[in-house]
């Protein structure tokens, strides 16, 4: 008899915003396992058709689609803006729109495993006592706990749900501890790291610059971000650092992959610092480009300023071969051993990262071994998918188990 998960998350990619894509990947490695079958709930600000209001292209999108990963619902809820102001009420809007949207139209299942504490865990929280099947949560990143615990209205509701849950999943040792400094019992937190589809992020250098017409003549030095090109991400230290390095070296291009609010001005500081024939800007890709550029790229780099947990960004990069740099924070240490498959850096040190990239990028055996290393580090320490999902299913059994 397989086990029936409900998967929750209201950031969920679709076609008009690759929101976290990891959390369709996810649950795509979930459904893949022969003892589970998964049902998706996807929820969607409501926004009427009507142009330049917020989310109005998500009018397009069906309340029913068919995905690899299974059936794909997207319920819709009240979500007003500005964040800032509102985001405090989105749970309640979220509980009742989504709830009752569940219990109207998905059989019962086993389990609800939602993707985010809040406002996911929260939303279905009461469904779950109705039904009386285990919630299981997660969080994904510092950032987000630190957030959530700083609005005493947000902070009440994680914990009401903090509570209820079976267990809640962590991606790092470090919000493990987080997690149990807030007096939440460590045998109910699990660290399970989300992971990188090994076999698609790979080392195949040649044939991705040839799919990507980047030959040699034209390009020798490839540096690699992707992300959300928001002002806590560092973009600019790192175009800054651009700027003092190619009067040492030449010979190389910053691709930035990504989409946000801080794009004009990044594009408006690369024209201020004169390097604008350094770097591209590709917006947002799609994964079978990004695994070109992964694989094309001789360094990757993360120049965050913000908590993030474990980016799968870095996964990703290490699959690929790809030696990084990245800042000291959260979960990262955890992802790079210093000196093994990447450097680490202060946040906001530009002249330091400046001079990493030139010293990198003038070893070209340093550069590969710890390419190697990365892509070795993500089998030996199971950080796929896979993996991923095989620690789901234990403790999906573990915890239906104990409600039985």
């Amino acid at each position: 008899m397989k086990i029936r998960s409900l998967m929750v998350s209201v950031h969920y990619p679709n076609k008009y915003h690759l929101w976290t894509p990891w959390n369709k990947y996810a649950n795509l490695a979930i459904s893949r396992l022969n003892e589970i079958e998964i049902e998706v709930i996807a929820p969607l600000p409501f926004s009427p058709p009507i142009r330049y209001l917020p989310y109005n292209e998500f009018s397009k999108i069906p309340l029913i689609e068919y995905s690899d990963e299974g059936t794909v619902h997207h319920p819709r809820f009240l979500y007003l803006l500005p964040k800032k102001i509102f985001y405090r009420f989105i749970g309640e809007f979220y509980r009742r729109s989504v709830s009752k949207y569940i219990l109207n139209n998905i059989k019962k299942p086993d389990l609800i495993h939602a993707h985010q504490i809040y406002p996911d865990g929260y939303g279905v929280m009461e469904l779950c006592k109705e039904w009386k099947i285990p919630l299981i949560v997660e969080v994904h990143s510092t950032g987000s706990l630190k957030t959530w615990l700083k609005d005493d209205k947000i902070k009440n509701k994680v914990f009401k749900v903090i509570q209820f849950s079976s267990r809640i999943f962590c991606i790092s040792k470090e919000l493990f501890e987080m997690l149990s400094e807030l007096g939440i019992p460590r045998e109910k937190i699990e660290i399970i790291p989300l992971g990188v589809d090994e076999n698609k992020f790979k080392p195949q250098k040649k044939i991705s610059r040839k799919d990507l017409d980047l030959n040699e003549e034209k390009l020798l030095l490839l540096l690699l971000f992707v992300g959300r090109l928001h002002k806590l991400k560092g973009i600019d230290i790192l175009l800054k650092a651009v700027s003092q390095i190619k009067n040492d070296i030449n010979n190389f291009r910053l691709v930035i992959i990504g989409k946000g609010s801080e794009k004009e001005n990044l594009i408006d500081l690369s024209k201020k610092l004169n390097i604008e024939d350094y770097v591209t800007f590709t917006g947002e890709l799609e994964e079978d480009m990004l695994v070109k550029w992964y694989s094309a790229a001789d360094l990757f780099i993360l120049p965050t300023t913000y908590p993030e947990g474990r980016p799968v960004v870095i996964y990703e990069a290490m699959a690929s071969g790809c030696p990084i740099i990245a800042t000291n924070l959260a979960g990262i240490s955890e992802q790079i051993k210093e000196g093994y498959n990447g450097i680490l850096i202060r946040p906001k040190n530009l002249d330091k990262l400046a001079d990493v990239i030139k010293d990198l990028l003038k070893n070209d055996d340093l550069m590969k071994r710890m390419g190697e290393n990365g892509r070795k580090r993500i089998l030996e320490e199971n950080w796929t998918w896979k993996g991923y999902a095989d620690k789901n299913l234990e403790i999906y059994e573990k915890v239906i188990n104990n409600e039985n």
